[in-house]
């Protein structure tokens, strides 16, 4: 078996594209979106930008790309090992200043099992099957990860456990430990655990002893939601919070949340839906979630699980293969007995029950945050804002059985190219506009590669889009426009993959202009780089798992956020608005999202019909 690491030295350098060719495909994005004469002030923009600024910028982008195209493969250098990576870190992630939580965090499944009689049991073999996924990365055991045929780069892997996003001022910053114990939440309270070498008997033991010990103890100065909501204020107000916390006794206890590998909390929810389910993974009604550690399971008093992610050190499918694994591995481990219903079946990671298991104990420990009334008050506000912003924000998981992927290929289409065009459609009818689109394309073929922009409105989607809500349009003319507008999606994907996108590109030039105390250019300050900047349908599908949930909350106020999984028989679309727009509904969305299916589907067999009959 070949070391999970050994590959990154092989692994190619991420290009930097062409100034010109970029500037040229911002035009094309631009087109569906924007009037024609929008359009031509851009051009002229872009052209001014080419032989002026731009030429700077892109000089320096050439140099930070030869610089780092010389750092060691090991992730030494991180955040230069790539000519992105600190623009994308800083710019999509560290120096945001909004909450995290449910705006940015991401909510994943587990377990949807029900049944209280075995739910510790389940969680200690699923933390064992987590860490036995740790193991397999800190051995290099892990195996090869690849896309159409090509290793994928592993180093998000080195991020997953013991990393978190801390508060600063201005811009965040990742710390990361490689400790031996999680923290666990019941009832507000937080206790360390010791777990690494721990065998799952000994952690389902030192959870019932929690469960018991929580029961008997008040509530925690601040309420329940108490110091956890603190991580889910703006960032310059938690890290004020933060600075104040620890300099007034929570020093401990700070350190010691943020040292742990990942956080537990044992809830006392008791979601039924699957929407109920990301609700609670989501923001679990504002208690028990530390949005600022690398992952937390959410364990529900009805048994279900689920996990909510900050993934500003690695995409969701990171995520998503180590969770697969472990209910994997809780299932090999103990089935039926523990009321384990099995995940879909995929080709997973090997599974050794013995691995990294000793007789070591599971110590456990209160943690004590003594806290002044100021903290206390900081508590309460906090929680009450966490509380509002979980109001605000709808979530609706929507299975769409007897459509899926083997369904999709039957009339000759890639299934990511139908979904995509089928939200096109449904917008439109939803909201009677055409979407500044965001779709999510991997780079992980590159050495520390993270996602590039999709840009999925193109010309071609509207006129396809517009043939379909046109009554006189025959079939046969709706299906060559969804084809021609299926091709481009795919072409456009496959660009993107190879790092031939437009939005990092240009966001590095911005971002470079700021580092050199450049004016900001002209064509980043226009209305329309702000207009396709502002993402109206923000998309992301999760590829490979066996676990069906994955959702995200809207990223902006006026956005619908729509993840999904596609498998063989159905998909599973995870649908995101907020209360205070009114023009957005969740549900409504959920209907044109099936008529919009099932009209492109009609269409295309009664196309291949009449082609038939000809």
């Amino acid at each position: 078996m070949a070391d999970m690491w050994s590959v990154q030295k092989d692994l190619q350098r991420l290009p930097l594209p062409p100034l010109q060719k970029t500037l040229d495909r911002y035009i094309e994005a631009l087109k569906p979106l924007v009037p024609p004469e929008d359009v031509e002030e851009a051009k002229k923009l872009a052209k001014e930008f080419a032989m002026n600024e731009g030429k700077i910028l892109q000089s320096h982008l050439e140099k930070r790309k030869a610089a780092c195209d010389k750092s060691r493969t090991n992730g030494a250098d991180y955040p230069d090992t790539t000519w992105l990576e600190r623009f994308w870190e800083e710019g999509a992630y560290l120096k945001g200043r909004d909450t995290i939580a449910i705006w940015l965090n991401v909510m994943l499944d587990a377990f949807d099992d029900q049944g209280t009689e075995y739910k510790l049991e389940r969680t200690a073999w699923f933390i064992r099957g987590v860490l036995d996924f740790k193991y397999m990365i800190d051995q290099g055991t892990l195996p090869l990860e690849k896309a159409f045929g090509q290793p994928m780069c592993n180093y998000q892997y080195s991020k997953l456990f013991g990393t978190t996003r801390v508060p600063r001022r201005g811009c965040d910053e990742l710390t990361s430990s490689n400790s031996d114990y999680i923290c666990v939440e019941r009832k507000g309270h937080w206790y360390k655990v010791t777990v690494v070498g721990v065998p799952a008997r000994n952690i389902e033991a030192a959870l019932r002893s929690i469960e018991k010990d929580a029961e008997g103890r008040a509530v925690p100065a601040g309420g329940v939601g108490g110091v956890s909501a603190m991580t889910a204020l703006d960032r310059d107000s938690w890290a004020d919070g933060r600075e104040y916390i620890m300099a007034h006794g929570g020093k401990e206890f700070v350190e010691t949340m943020e040292g742990a590998l990942f956080h537990v909390s044992l809830t006392p929810h008791r979601p039924e839906t699957h929407t109920a389910v990301w609700e609670c993974g989501s923001h679990s009604h504002g208690n028990g979630i530390w949005f600022d550690k690398i992952f937390t399971i959410l364990v529900h008093e009805n048994g279900k699980m689920g996990l909510n992610v900050e993934h500003t050190p690695a995409d969701a499918r990171v995520s998503t293969r180590m969770i697969t694994h472990a209910c994997e591995y809780t299932t090999a481990a103990a089935g039926v007995k523990v009321g384990c219903k099995r995940i879909r079946k995929v080709k997973g990671d090997p599974i050794d029950l013995n691995r990294d298991v000793g007789g070591r104990p599971c110590y456990w420990s209160l943690m004590r945050l003594e806290v002044d009334e100021k903290c206390v008050g900081m508590f309460r506000r906090a929680h009450g804002l966490l509380v509002e912003m979980a109001k605000d924000t709808l979530l609706r998981v929507c299975v769409y059985g007897g459509f899926g992927a083997k369904h999709i290929k039957q009339v000759k289409c890639g299934p990511d190219s139908m979904v995509q065009l089928l939200l096109q459609l449904a917008f439109k009818r939803d909201q009677g506009f055409t979407p500044s689109t965001y779709e999510t394309a991997s780079l992980r073929k590159f050495l520390h590669g993270r996602t590039e922009t999709l840009r999925v409105t193109s010309m071609e989607s509207v006129k396809f889009v517009d043939a379909m809500n046109d009554p006189k349009a025959t079939a046969c003319k709706r299906a060559a426009l969804f084809r021609k507008a299926a091709d481009l999606h795919k072409a456009r994907m496959l660009e993107c993959m190879n790092a031939e996108g437009i939005d990092r590109h240009l966001m590095s030039l911005r971002m470079t202009a700021d580092d050199l105390n450049l004016p900001q250019p002209a064509i980043f300050r226009h209305k329309t780089y702000k207009y396709l900047c502002d993402i109206t349908l923000s998309t992301s599908q999760l590829a490979g798992g066996g676990v069906e949930g994955f959702g995200f909350s809207a990223p902006t106020p006026t956005c619908y956020g729509c993840s999904y999984r596609i498998f063989d028989d159905l998909i599973v679309f995870n649908l995101a608005s907020h209360r205070s727009c009114k023009t957005k509904d969740v549900a409504r969305f959920e209907q044109a999202i099936y008529t919009a299916a099932a009209d492109i589907m009609r269409n295309l067999r009664e196309a291949e019909l009449t082609k038939a009959r000809m």
